[in-house]
């Protein structure tokens, strides 16, 4: 038997509540809570709140098969997730219930579990988290019928204002996002990733360890080792110094070092020509 199948079964065993057993126990739960409680109100209301809970646990599995889609979607929710998301949002309902506001406590408290469901699939449902009342509001964009065509009829039928729509453009880019390493389709099929084809202007070409040993080598071959500007290049090309680094401890302002480096590459062009690709001033 299944942990689901067991909860549920446990959740039949507790006998369902008449209208005057069910305010009794509100009632006693209210007071429990109040700051002025004793001892034994708290102890009574604590043992209300629970059977309240028990009485009630039915509701979860009904609301929580409603998200069943949305769950097939997330692979990292099961359905003891849902349910255990349900039961706090029961246990905040039987805390909040008003007996006095003259509606069934079940008819409250299937906000609360829905809410609780809502959230937690709206957290897992993409990388980028967005705030729950965005996540409802762009579930009911999505169930908007045939008729609402334009961005004002949306807007209208969502009973929002045009700043919102805003919000609700932004969290709909946030929802769309794409791992970098997802292969991009290619009539070679030769793997090429998502990340391959994005370039990064800010960051200079870096060494992996085999390029890097090459590179090592080719200026040991190309650069006199007198000459102080080589272990500058060394280091800018090697280490990725930037060229207020390489002034430090010399008589070089970072300009001198930048020109220094700029002059040496010119004339060893034809030695250096294999690592033209890292030697970006």
């Amino acid at each position: 038997m299944s942990a689901v199948n067991s909860w549920l079964q446990a959740a039949g065993r507790y006998p369902l509540l008449t209208p005057s057993q069910e305010l009794d126990l509100a009632h006693k739960i209210q007071r429990g809570m109040a700051d002025d409680a004793t001892p034994q109100q708290k102890r009574i209301g604590k043992r209300a709140k629970q059977k309240m809970i028990q009485s009630n646990l039915r509701l979860v599995p009904h609301i929580a098969k409603k998200y069943s889609v949305s769950l097939k979607q997330s692979a990292a929710l099961s359905l003891e997730d849902l349910l255990q998301e349900g039961c706090i949002g029961l246990n905040r309902a039987a805390e909040k219930f008003d007996p006095c506001a003259g509606y069934k406590f079940s008819t409250y408290a299937f906000w609360w579990i829905s809410q609780s469901i809502t959230r937690i699939l709206e957290h897992q449902s993409s990388t980028i988290r967005v705030p729950c009342s965005v996540g409802q509001l762009l579930n009911k964009a999505r169930k908007a019928g045939p008729d609402i065509k334009t961005r004002e009829q949306l807007q209208e039928y969502l009973g929002v204002v045009p700043a919102t729509m805003v919000t609700l453009d932004n969290g709909l880019r946030a929802k769309q996002t794409a791992s970098l390493s997802a292969p991009v389709p290619s009539k070679n099929g030769d793997g090429t990733l998502l990340v391959d084809l994005i370039a990064d202007p800010q960051n200079q070409p870096s060494l992996d360890e085999l390029d890097w040993q090459i590179a090592a080598e080719a200026l040991d071959a190309a650069l006199d080792p007198a000459d102080p500007m080589t272990d500058l290049l060394k280091r800018r090309v090697l280490d990725g110094e930037i060229f207020s680094q390489l002034a430090e401890g010399t008589e070089l302002s970072r300009e001198g070092v930048r020109v220094g480096l700029q002059q040496l590459k010119e004339s060893k062009r034809r030695e250096l020509h294999p690592l033209r690709q890292f030697l970006t001033a």
